[in-house]
């Protein structure tokens, strides 16, 4: 696992980031690392927040994000950055590709034509019933 996997995993998990904040900053700074060493005055004061949490203290938020590179990997969950070779390159053209996917199985399929069911936490009967049609064919 690379470093800038481990610090994407720090950035996803500091309060106030979000997926379309990491995606942001990353396009911002280039780097996750680069994003975690900024300590100027020019972003939003929700990323400001966040980024001085994590630098009071550096050591706890990579302990954490080692013990989740851990877990994902003993539950076989890969962890595949916009910046991986790994990451689908469709994906990658969309208005807002997630930063950081998370995995299950061959990660080499990811390059091969897919489906998408995204849907609502508050679905209708219908739209439930048409997902789980579509994701067992």
């Amino acid at each position: 696992m690379s470093k800038e996997t481990e610090f994407a995993v720090i950035l996803q998990a500091l309060p106030g980031i979000g997926a379309t904040g990491l995606s942001r900053l990353l396009e911002q700074f280039g780097s996750f690392e680069q994003v975690l060493q900024f300590t100027g005055p020019q972003l939003s004061s929700r990323y400001r927040k966040a980024l001085r949490q994590y630098q009071a203290d550096p050591e706890h938020h990579h302990h954490l994000a080692r013990q989740i590179l851990k877990n994902c990997a003993s539950d076989g969950i890969a962890i595949v950055t916009i910046e991986d070779q790994l990451y689908p390159p469709l994906l990658k053209e969309i208005d807002s590709p997630p930063a950081i996917l998370y995995v299950r199985g061959d990660t080499n399929l990811l390059s091969l034509p897919q489906i998408a069911i995204v849907g609502s936490r508050q679905h209708s009967a219908t739209g439930e019933s048409n997902a789980s049609a579509f994701a067992k064919i």
